[in-house]
């Protein structure tokens, strides 16, 4: 390896200020071992020189470098200043000694540099796909560095001439590859092409070209050097990313929703066709211009204050603003980025309507008496994703507790089957359910839960969800029960009542027919009672038909049936009798006397008997009204046999009986139809002779048979208990002639007319005073 020392020292000038004959010089050679790297002489041939001085120097490497100073023999031969020569001669060599030292220093770090250089270069090459070549004008040669070698598929020393370089490209390209060339030889002026290369293996590929003039120390142009690089992959690279811009714009121009973006001076520098129709504007109008310009409006608003801050702060900022201009609310997502801010935007306008109308359906729902819940039809289980605070009042689960539950937790043990189904058929058919079903309260308590549930839809018709509306209707459910139980009980002893004992005997007599059994029907009727109310009040009375209630309920079998039929009569109806009066008698006698016992009422001691008639069913078409009427007949012999007894319904009762029937109908049509009539009877002062006064007496005309005493019938009224004319009121009798009056006699007398009821009790009072 040789190292070079160049010394560029004009020694020459130098002693030719000291030498009066300008033209000659010294001459300088360095030397590497005996071979000459470096002179400076005139022209004269080395025999015509003499050294005047040498030095050798080794250096660390092992090469040995020489420092020699020759001067022509004639000027020597002339010169007087040879000793000064020979001063100068040494420092000279003590100085390029010196120099050549720290030069040889700084070569040899440069010679590192460059390697470390090139083989960046090499790198840069290879990574970059690039590599260098010129043409050598003279030669007409294109020398490729070794990367142009490898772009081309040629081996490392191919030199190809100019037109093997240009048979590469395409031959469309060549014309202007060559015109190129000629205007860097000729002009200087530099070129950079792209064109496709056809390697030496038949690839082909995608290069830069830049090439310019190189020119020499007196500006001719010599050469021409450049570079080609491998952009294959940049220009796919650029074609993606063109294909996806133009997709971009397509995606941004088809967009629904609005956009547009600002540059850094707050300018419009895109909109799509969605901002163009929000707007208002046609993009021409507003690109390139400041959006605070072309909307003034939005000056102080938030629209402003978001885009500030979003660029300011360098965050996204998304927010809702009503445009008081464009008369409609806008979502706006506004993003920052380089090159200022990038702004989405769509009208809510009628979503913000449909918020406004949800919110108050919400508070709607939150503010009713119902229980509402929806539930998720789109998950399994149909988890609860909504109660309102009626629920929760009725519930007692609070919304955290019941969020995600299914509705199940609301069932208990005495939930019905049957309600359970029929929810599980409509959520699985999804279809509108009404039931009335028994829930729990979180604490345990039931109630009773009216029921409705609805699926809801969405566009496409599927079931997204099912809304429960919960009504507790227990209170109203036990006042119907109430009113139920009002209806077939007594609502002073809890016992049945006549409707609910009519009804068991009817049940009773199918049942006896079936079985052939006999069926006893029981009026029991207590025997002076009435003075119990007189005397001692309606509420004793009151306790005293509870605690007779109660006794009767102790002598009954499991079979037999107890009512009161109202005052202070019972009914009581004993079946599955086999032997009839007999077995029914033994039965009976302990009745009665569980009645007998006296009574400790507050401070009171009561003593009652009780007076029993007994029908016997046996078979047949008998209506159980007539059981209760022939029961009432044998009531009454009872009675009349002395009382605290009982009797039972014979044969020769039944013609009382259709009698009976027969009078109580008639006597309702009397009334009706208005056959009652009152007959007056003078009253006489004996001693005197003198009329005091009229009794009216109450006939009733029979269109078939006649005139009736109240004899006939006010029994009959008396037995059933009923008050007749309770649909006319009262009945009013004619007033007696005046005129009769006055003839005779009467005229100091006043004959008055009285508003009479007709009732039983009156009907009774008239039967007495006519007798």
């Amino acid at each position: 390896m040789q190292h070079w020392l160049i010394a560029n020292l004009d020694v020459t000038t130098l002693f030719e200020q000291l030498h009066e004959h300008s033209g000659e010089r010294f001459v300088f050679q360095v030397q590497q071992g005996r071979q000459p790297l470096f002179s400076f002489a005139p022209h004269l041939p080395m025999s015509e020189l003499l050294p005047i001085g040498e030095k050798s120097v080794t250096l660390a490497d092992g090469h040995h470098w020489r420092l020699i100073s020759y001067m022509s023999k004639q000027h020597l031969k002339r010169s007087s200043i040879m000793p000064t020569i020979t001063l100068v001669g040494g420092l000279l060599f003590s100085y390029l000694l010196t120099v050549s030292l720290g030069l040889l220093r700084l070569t040899e770090r440069r010679r590192e540099e460059l390697a470390q250089n090139q083989r960046l270069f090499r790198i840069v090459g290879d990574t970059a796909l690039i590599g260098g070549w010129y043409i050598d004008l003279l030669r007409n040669r294109a020398v490729w560095s070794k990367e142009v070698c490898v772009l081309h598929d040629e081996p490392a020393d191919f030199q190809p001439t100019v037109e093997e370089a240009i048979a590469y490209y395409p031959a469309h390209c060549h014309k202007r590859l060559f015109d190129c060339l000629e205007a860097c030889k000729h002009d200087g002026t530099p070129f950079d092409e792209e064109v496709t290369v056809t390697t030496g293996r038949g690839r082909e590929i995608t290069v830069r070209i830049l090439g310019q003039a190189v020119r020499d120390a007196n500006g001719d142009i010599v050469q021409i050097q450049g570079s080609t690089q491998d952009i294959t992959e940049q220009k796919q690279l650029r074609q993606e990313v063109s294909r996806l811009a133009t997709r971009l714009t397509r995606t941004l121009e088809s967009m629904t929703v609005a956009f547009l973006t600002l540059d850094d001076k707050w300018r419009f520098s895109y909109l799509n066709n969605e901002a163009e129709r929000l707007l208002a504007h046609k993009r021409a109008d507003l690109l390139g211009h400041v959006v605070w310009e072309c909307f003034p409006e939005v000056q102080g608003t938030r629209f402003e204050t978001e885009y500030r801050l979003a660029v300011e702060q360098g965050r996204p900022m998304i927010f809702e603003e009503y445009s008081s201009r464009l008369m409609a609310w806008f979502e706006v997502h506004a993003y920052p980025t380089e090159e200022g801010l990038a702004v989405y935007f769509q009208d809510v306008s009628t979503r913000k309507v449909a918020e406004k109308r949800l919110r108050v359906l919400e508070r709607s729902v939150e503010s009713s008496i119902n229980g509402v819940t929806i539930v998720d039809a789109s998950q399994p289980d149909l988890p609860i994703i909504y109660v309102n605070a009626a629920f929760e009042r009725m519930t007692g689960y609070s919304r955290d507790e019941i969020i995600g539950q299914n509705c199940r937790i609301l069932q208990g043990e005495g939930t019905a089957k049957s309600a359970r189904n029929a929810i599980r058929k409509g959520i699985s058919g999804h279809r509108d359910i009404h039931v009335v079903i028994r829930n729990y309260r979180r604490d345990g308590s039931p109630f009773w839960n009216e029921l409705y549930i609805s699926p809801v839809r969405d566009d496409e018709g599927n079931v997204t969800h099912f809304i429960g509306v919960q009504n507790d209707i227990t209170s109203e459910r036990e006042y119907r029960a109430q009113l139920t139980y009002s209806a077939t009980h007594d609502a002073l002893t809890g016992l049945a009542n006549r409707a609910s004992i009519e009804k068991t005997i009817h049940r009773a007599c199918e049942a006896a027919a079936l079985s052939h059994r006999h069926l006893a029907v029981l009026i029991l009727d207590l025997d002076d009672f009435k003075p119990i109310n007189n005397t001692l009040g309606h509420e004793t009375g009151d306790n005293v038909l509870i605690e007779v209630s109660r006794r009767l309920e102790r002598q009954l079998r499991p079979e037999d049936s107890l009512a009161r039929f109202g005052g202070d009569e019972f009914v009581l109806v004993l079946p599955n009798l086999l032997e009839g009066k007999e077995e029914c008698a033994r039965l009976i006698e302990p009745i009665l006397a569980e009645i007998a016992c006296p009574y400790h009422i507050d401070a009171n001691e009561l003593y009652l008997t009780a007076s029993v008639g007994v029908s016997l069913y046996s078979g047949g078409a008998t209506h159980p009204q007539a059981l209760l009427q022939q029961a009432d007949l044998a009531m009454y012999q009872a009675k009349q046999k002395g009382r605290n007894t009982y009797h039972f319904f014979s044969s020769d009762l039944n013609e009382k009986v259709s009698q009976h029937l027969s009078i109580r109908n008639e006597l309702q049509r009397a009334l009706v139809e208005g056959q009652f009539e009152l007959h007056y009877q003078p009253q006489v002062h004996g001693p005197s002779g003198r009329i005091l006064g009229f009794e009216a007496l109450l006939r009733w005309k029979h269109p078939q048979k006649g005139y009736l005493s109240p004899a006939y019938f006010i029994d009959i009224a008396e037995s059933t208990g009923r008050s007749y004319p309770s649909a006319t009121g009262y009945w009013k009798p004619p007033a007696a002639p005046t005129r009769d009056s006055t003839s005779l006699g009467m005229s100091h007398m006043s004959c008055r007319s009285t508003s009479l009821p007709c009732s039983s009790s009156a009907a009774v009072s008239y039967r007495r005073s006519c007798r």
